[in-house]
Order: C-alpha cells, then sequence, then structure tokens
C-alpha cells in the first residue's frame, strides 16, 4: 500500500512511529513542507532549518532503505495543508499517517485534512 508520511516537526524519527507504518505499507513518500505561514512555530520548517528537514527524511530513508521498503522523499515549499493534499493526490497513496502531536495546531491541521479524507483517502494518526 502506498502512504504518505508528512514531516511535520521532528518528532517522526521515531522508531515506535516508523515500525508503527512499516506494519501497515511497503511504499512511503516522506514529505516536509517549508511553510512560511507557519513560522510562527506550527508546522512546517524554516528556511533555516531545510538541511535539518533533509536529515530526517534521509535518516528515515535510510531505515526503510535496509528493511527494502520503497521509500521517496519529498521537499516542498507552501501551505502544509495544500502540499499534503497535492503530494497524496499526485503520488496516488491510500493513507496518511500522522505522528500524534499535542496543542491547537495539530488539532486545525487535522481538521483541514478531513476535506481530503472526503476524497477515499484514509488518514492514521499513530
Amino acid at each position: 500500500m502506498k502512504c504518505l508520511v508528512p514531516i511535520l516537526t521532528k518528532q517522526e524519527f521515531k522508531p515506535e512511529f516508523i515500525n508503527a507504518i512499516l506494519d501497515k505499507a511497503d511504499d512511503l513518500v516522506l514529505l516536509a513542507v517549508i511553510d512560511k505561514t507557519d513560522l510562527a512555530g506550527k508546522f512546517g520548517f524554516a528556511a533555516t532549518e531545510i538541511m535539518q528537514a533533509n536529515k530526517i527524511m534521509e535518516g528515515i530513508e535510510a531505515e526503510l532503505t535496509k528493511l527494502k521498503v520503497k521509500v521517496e522523499g519529498i521537499v516542498e515549499w507552501g501551505s502544509t495543508v495544500i502540499k499534503i493534499d497535492h503530494t497524496c493526490r499526485l503520488k496516488k497513496c491510500e493513507t496518511i499517517f500522522l505522528q500524534k502531536q499535542e496543542g491547537k495546531s495539530f488539532a486545525e491541521l487535522l481538521k483541514e485534512l478531513e476535506k481530503i479524507k472526503e476524497k477515499k483517502v484514509k488518514i492514521e494518526v499513530l
């Protein structure tokens, strides 16, 4: 099953999260979004953190490649929700896996992503 894993914070590089995904998917698209509207501390990566976003994705990719899992990493500029939606449709992903986060920003993100869910994409918070 092909799945999208948005890298929203640095918490996605947890073995528990990666292992939970691997139980359900064998083809992953990792997406880091540099969202200028979110630079106030919500999601995405500031321009100065692009290297860190790449490092996180490369770390996840390296681990998954060792396990012979098909994985692709993408870094995009723009709105986090819009980029998740577009990437999901472009790559024909069936499920979006999210690392559970605390706070109002994550709740708002989930609410916005529900619109994608209406397009028959499953959203799983792990």
